[in-house]
């Protein structure tokens, strides 16, 4: 989505006070009394299928979930990110704002730096164009990785995005669904043109951690016999990693990187009761899921799942001794038997699949016999869409 042209408006110059660079482009930027030339981000594109802290959110970035954006000023085109240009943002915070701009598709706004509370309104400049960067959500950076939070210490230069000492957090109700953005090139805004109207900048997130997710059902019908699946949780995952985006082809416009992660294989996490089932919300009591359905395809979806870093797997000498295994515990019980049959399954990770790579949602597929238990991954991608601008 390119930069449209503005509304004619009365302009206030103000000369900020960064420095010349090559070409004489000046970081002087437009202060109009409204809107129209401050920097904006319309509603950012993300895969299908995203997670930004509690809950799943489907095809539009929430309005709740904040960002924060790198931006260099340079001559007409890019030509590298350290090259003939000077920071104009250096890792800003930005926050929905509710509409303050004239989005002409919907009506609506988007982010921008201002709405942040206490936060500084950024304006196109004169003269250059601006390329952008961003990572999601805000919050996953700390200036103290250490305090257990989940977060780490983010910068951004001419190798794209850099992460260190990143977290998943154990509890999933507080893991965060970390994104880093695809680079915005050469945007621009202008005056002239006395009905049109600019819409804001492009951003395209990317997922940098895996999505864990779990499908069940009965091998077959079974019966007068009743299946519960009482927990699901995950054991010895490795937690902590530093991030690399490894931008290539720095003299193009056209975005390419080889992302990576160096984890800790020192740092392991077991998860307990990942997964839980469904909660009471007067009593917090876990409730149960009862398995009815058997048969190709016709699964009950575990309702939560776990955001968690990629990693590869490694075999061990027996179930725990591998990198991580999965804990299945379910319950049978037997019309005219007065105890129920109590099985618990440890699977090791690696006899299933070798890794989980960024980018990707892991659903694993549970089969519950009487005295068996399969389980099986499917792996789709997770896949960017554009999505026309708009908020919901």
């Amino acid at each position: 989505m390119g930069a449209m042209k503005i509304m004619k408006h009365i302009l206030l110059i103000s000369a900020l006070s960064l420095a010349f660079f090559s070409g004489c482009v000046k970081n002087d930027a437009y202060t109009p009394e409204g809107d129209p030339h401050k920097i904006h981000f319309t509603s950012p594109v993300v895969d299908v299928i995203t997670k930004a802290n509690n809950g799943e959110i489907s095809g539009i970035f929430p309005t709740s979930e904040n960002f924060t954006v790198w931006a260099v000023l340079h001559n007409s085109s890019f030509e590298g990110w350290a090259t003939n240009s000077v920071t104009y943002m250096n890792q800003v915070e930005c926050a929905y704002d509710g509409g303050s701009y004239n989005d002409s598709t919907t009506g609506q706004g988007g982010w921008s730096s201002s709405a942040v509370p206490g936060g500084k309104a950024y304006y196109w400049p004169f003269e250059g164009v601006l390329t952008f960067a961003a990572y999601s959500p805000s919050s996953a950076h700390s200036v103290d990785p250490q305090d257990g939070s989940g977060t780490g210490i983010f910068t951004y230069g001419a190798n794209g995005l850099s992460i260190e000492k990143f977290s998943i957090n154990s509890d999933v109700k507080n893991q965060k669904d970390l994104m880093f953005s695809e680079r915005s090139y050469n945007r621009t805004t202008s005056t002239g043109g006395e009905n049109e109207t600019y819409d804001g900048v492009d951003l395209t997130f990317r997922h940098a951690l895996s999505s864990i997710r779990f499908n069940v059902q009965k091998k077959e019908a079974y019966p007068d016999h009743k299946f519960t699946l009482t927990n699901i949780s995950i054991g010895d995952v490795k937690y902590k990693g530093s991030f690399a985006e490894n931008i290539l082809n720095e003299t193009s416009s056209v975005y390419s990187s080889e992302s990576a992660w160096d984890v800790d294989d020192d740092a392991k996490v077991s998860i307990p009761y990942m997964l839980e089932i469904d909660r009471d919300p007067e009593t917090s009591e876990v409730e149960p899921l009862i398995v009815t359905k058997y048969g190709t395809a016709n699964f009950h979806e575990v309702p939560q799942g776990a955001i968690l870093m990629p990693q590869v797997f490694k075999d061990g000498s027996d179930v725990k001794n591998g990198d991580a295994y999965i804990v299945i515990d379910y319950m049978v019980e037997v019309e005219g038997f007065l105890h129920p049959v109590t099985q618990t399954a440890t699977v090791r990770l690696s006899a299933i699949t070798d890794r989980w790579e960024m980018g990707k949602r892991y659903i694993y597929n549970i089969i519950l016999g009487y005295d068996t238990i399969t389980v099986s991954p499917t792996v789709p991608g997770w896949v960017d869409i554009t999505i026309e601008a708009g908020i919901k």
